[in-house]
Order: C-alpha cells, then structure tokens, then sequence
C-alpha cells in the first residue's frame, strides 16, 4: 500500500491501517491534520493516477485532485467542526 516506507509520526498505527485498506476495492486515503497522506491503498493510487512515491507527504491539494479546490476548505472545515463529512460528492 501506499503507507510503506513513510516516516511520519505513527507509523505504527499507519501500517496497520495500510493492511486493512490493502483488502477493500475502494479507493481510500487517509491523510493526516495538515492533509498530507500517510496511507491509502492501491484502488486509490489507480483512481489518482500517481505512484505511492508522488503521494506520501503531499496533499490533495498539491497534487491536484480537486476539479474544485475551494471545496477542500468546506471539507476540511466541516471535519473540524463535527469531525465527519457526510453526503459530499465533489
């Protein structure tokens, strides 16, 4: 997954997270509080159309996955505030 290697804080936690979304055929990311990514799986990597190496350490943002970057800031400030997001589709 895309978690290996990487030598952010807890990547203990992260290893084992990588296992569990190594098994789902969703693409699923998770990122840590700046929205760098830490980990995710290989449905996701295909879905983004970058290598582990172009993902790790960066966010959304850098790499250019939102047809809307002004959507990210409601996001990431709706995870602030109620700590979810429910029902957005970008």
């Amino acid at each position: 997954g895309i978690g290996s290697g990487f030598d952010g804080a807890g990547q203990a936690g992260v290893a084992q997270l990588d296992g569990l979304l190594a098994q789902l055929p969703l693409g699923l990311a998770m990122t840590d509080r700046d929205g760098r990514f830490l980990c995710g799986n290989e449905a996701f990597l295909r879905s983004s159309g970058y290598r582990r190496d172009e993902v790790l350490g960066r966010t959304s943002l850098e790499l250019g996955l939102w047809a809307e970057p002004a959507q990210r800031d409601g996001v990431m400030a709706e995870l602030r505030v109620r700590g979810a997001v429910h029902g957005f589709e970008g």
